[in-house]
């Protein structure tokens, strides 16, 4: 159902061509409907015509449920990265004393492993 992607040759970076799991802008966690933090990934696949949400499957253990966190993409290493955010637990704090979380998570995006 999903074809890998060809990135192309970039001059920039000297990277020779890969492919790529999946191609598209992806969200990680956030509160669902019912006000509860999730760890779900999806996507929005951009080669489909109208935009469709995907769920990828992936590798490895992945992030706990969170909100309130960072999400950046390393474009030569294909790395989406997850930083910090709450917790159910931390959000429903009254006082917020116990910080935000201080981890770090990494998906590769070459075989959709966590590390």
């Amino acid at each position: 159902m999903y074809k890998p992607l060809e990135k192309l040759y970039d001059d920039r970076t000297k990277v020779d061509s890969f492919s790529l799991m999946y191609e598209g802008i992806f969200v990680f966690g956030g509160k669902k409907s019912n006000g509860k933090c999730t760890n779900e990934l999806k996507m929005i696949d951009i080669q489909q015509q109208p935009l469709q949400w995907i769920t990828p499957k992936t590798k490895g253990l992945p992030p706990s449920a969170r909100c309130h966190h960072s999400m950046t993409f390393l474009k030569q290493q294909s790395f989406l990265v997850i930083i910090g955010g709450l917790t159910d637990d931390m959000v429903t704090l009254q006082s917020k004393s116990e910080g935000f979380l201080s981890d770090i998570y990494i998906l590769n995006l070459l075989d959709m492993n966590w590390c």
